[in-house]
């Protein structure tokens, strides 16, 4: 006997029916709480805790799987009931503080289980920025960023070697004219995050060189995951010289010898004041006498006016 062909699709929508579960996730944008709903095929829920900068926004995302939540004044969150598809192998998250700064993602392997689990306390990286623009020698110079509050910050530096020629070349000239005494390299920088978790430091500026650095969180004796790293570059005295100064001081002499030759060209035809006269006795007189009248007039035309009016 014949299975009926209805049957297999019978059996192939029950499977496909059990086989997707509902997934709900928590989004907070602007004070009000969204809930989306997704249907995703899972195996199994997690929850996910751990701390980072007060008042950010925290996300996590794998394959298929997304959850958002926010932080509250000490910097924890918590993300409760994250359905986890078949095909996630791990999990990021990350945070985005008051700044709009990002940290960078903590990606952590998905235990293989089938019942929900508890991944936490996670320590997320903090996030950095600091001052833009062009920043030369012994310019004050500042970086700042956002983590858990009241926790110890390590800065680690690193001299990035010189990206051209013209780069080392100014190198060279900066150290003959101003030598400094190199350094193999730059010791960690401490600070410490505030009640807000805010934290900023001074940036090293007394050699005409680059730099990239990272920042990491110690908490509980432990380093959380590093920052992004950010790159930032010092310009020397003399590239000041070269790129501010020197086409000043170019221009101010360009126009002192215009005016050298100028005189001295006078001297010998004295053309500039025969045209001088002649604009004088053509244009200037005639004006000034026109502009005579004019007030002469005015002035008849307003003694006129307050007779009238005491009469």
């Amino acid at each position: 006997m014949k299975t009926p062909k209805y049957i297999y699709l019978i059996i192939l929508f029950l499977y496909l029916y059990i086989s997707y579960v509902p997934t709900q996730i928590f989004a907070r944008e602007s004070g009000a709480a969204a809930k989306i709903f997704a249907s995703i095929p899972g195996k199994f829920s997690l929850r996910i805790y751990g701390y980072t900068s007060p008042n950010s926004i925290v996300q996590a995302e794998s394959v298929r799987v997304f959850a958002q939540t926010t932080t509250d004044r000490y910097g924890y969150f918590i993300l409760n009931d994250v359905q986890i598809s078949n095909e996630a192998k791990e999990i990021c998250v990350s945070s985005i503080d008051s700044e709009r700064r990002s940290s960078f993602p903590l990606c952590v392997t998905i235990p293989e289980t089938d019942k929900p689990t508890e991944i936490g306390p996670l320590i997320l990286a903090p996030t950095i920025s600091f001052t833009g623009g062009g920043i030369w020698q012994n310019q004050k110079a500042f970086a700042s960023g956002q983590t858990v509050p009241e926790k110890e910050v390590v800065v680690s530096f690193f001299e990035v070697p010189a990206s051209s020629l013209s780069k080392e070349i100014e190198k060279k000239v900066a150290k003959f004219f101003y030598p400094t005494v190199e350094a193999t390299s730059l010791p960690f920088l401490r600070t410490n995050s505030d009640v807000k978790g805010n934290f900023s430091f001074t940036l090293p500026t007394s050699r005409a060189t680059a730099y990239r650095f990272f920042a990491k969180t110690i908490y509980e004796d432990a380093p959380s995951l590093k920052s992004h790293t950010l790159v930032f570059s010092i310009g020397s005295f003399i590239g000041y010289f070269l790129l501010y100064t020197l086409p000043k001081i170019l221009t101010i002499l360009i126009i002192l010898l215009m005016l050298y030759l100028f005189l001295i060209w006078e001297l010998k035809n004295k053309k500039a004041r025969i045209l001088l006269y002649r604009l004088k006795e053509k244009r200037l007189k005639p004006l000034e006498v026109r502009l005579h009248l004019k007030y002469q007039r005015l002035l008849y035309n307003l003694l006129r006016r307050w007779k009238s009016n005491r009469k």
